[in-house]
């Protein structure tokens, strides 16, 4: 059994299993991956609990119930990432976005560091989807973000804030090159370029 639990779950799941057997606690429970006879991980709920001790309190019996809950874990973490993401473009959206940079200001002005906030609005994007139609709208928000992703450092956030509105937190970087970021990110959507 322990072969087959997940190695980021294993610590977690032996700890909660020795607390219980040790009488730490009344019960024995876990939600873990378990890999299964062709390979793949499977999420179980694991749950018992020792029904017999021997005289120097050590289980000699224990009962308890494995339940497959696999497809119920994959609904969760989507419901989860449609929370906090975007479908249109798989960014953060506002909700994240909030939250990350509210803790990301707490934390510069912990540090006395530099924080740079950037909005971005695509210009006359209700004429774009009222002459070509919104799923055409839709494909130049997601190119827009596309390509903005691509050119943007690792410790940069970027979330798409509502609309046709993105919004980019640039940590620890003073005005100047952030001016010199954006300018280069402008010049990725020149004319010349499409």
């Amino acid at each position: 059994w322990r072969d087959s639990v997940h190695p980021d779950d294993l610590e977690r799941v032996i700890g909660l299993l020795q607390s219980h057997m040790q009488g730490k606690t009344s019960r024995y429970e876990a939600k873990y991956r378990l890999r299964s006879r062709d390979g793949s991980y499977r999420w179980v709920h694991d749950r018992g609990s020792v029904a017999e001790r021997d005289d120097q309190g050590h289980a000699c019996r224990v009962i308890g119930l494995v339940l497959d809950i696999t497809e119920s874990q994959q609904y969760a973490e989507q419901l989860l990432r449609h929370s906090r993401h975007d479908d249109l473009t798989g960014l953060h959206n506002r909700r994240a976005g909030y939250e990350l940079f509210e803790t990301y200001l707490a934390q510069s002005r912990e540090r006395g560091a530099m924080l740079q906030v950037v909005m971005f609005d695509l210009d006359h994007f209700k004429r774009l989807n009222d002459l070509h139609g919104h799923q055409n709208g839709d494909r130049a928000i997601q190119h827009f973000a596309h390509i903005l992703q691509g050119e943007l450092r690792e410790s940069d956030l970027f979330f798409r804030w509502g609309g046709e509105e993105f919004l980019l937190l640039l940590p620890e970087t003073g005005r100047v090159d952030a001016v010199a970021l954006v300018r280069r990110l402008l010049s990725c959507f020149s004319e010349s370029r499409f």
